[in-house]
């Protein structure tokens, strides 16, 4: 595989990480058990992401898959600062909910732009796979902020339409 390639695996690796870091911090500060589940939910995707990745990374750089998931959270990262608001309990949940809506889409947006400049084709379907998880993941983070609002979902639509 391109070195080009291997690059570009390295820095999804390290900023699916990142993303796994900010779900692990995130789920042990919101207070409502519906949202843990849903960062945990989002806690085991992104760590098969990064096995996925890992499947067709070569570098030794990063170590190997366990090692790199047990690296520590990076404490500059600015998703990890994001976190550390001092805002009472609800908001801080709130807070963590819209950082993951951002996060999500920016991820979604990435990989397909990397889907679309790839010429591997193995490597593009890997990114659109990616595309399509991150795009998921944003729908049940998305689910999640309406619940913790109060707000009608689409998935909640057929609830409200039948009362």
């Amino acid at each position: 595989m391109k070195k080009q390639t291997q690059e570009i695996l390295k820095e999804c690796l390290l900023h699916e990480k990142e993303g796994l870091d900010f779900y692990r911090e995130a789920a042990s500060r919101v207070t409502r058990e519906r949202s843990r589940r849903a960062l945990e939910t989002l806690i085991a995707e992104e760590q098969g992401h990064i096995e996925s990745l890992f499947s067709r990374y070569s570098g030794e750089e990063i170590g190997d898959v366990r090692s790199f998931l047990a690296l520590p959270p990076h404490i500059e990262s600015p998703l990890i600062k994001a976190l550390e608001t001092g805002l009472d309990p609800e908001i801080a949940s709130r807070r963590v909910m819209e950082l993951a809506m951002r996060l999500e889409e920016e991820n979604r947006d990435t990989y397909r732009s990397l889907a679309a400049a790839c010429n591997d084709p193995e490597i593009r379907t890997v990114y659109e796979k990616l595309a399509r998880d991150e795009d998921r993941h944003y729908q049940i983070v998305e689910s999640e902020y309406a619940h913790m609002m109060a707000m009608v979902h689409e998935t909640d639509i057929d609830t409200y339409v039948r009362e």
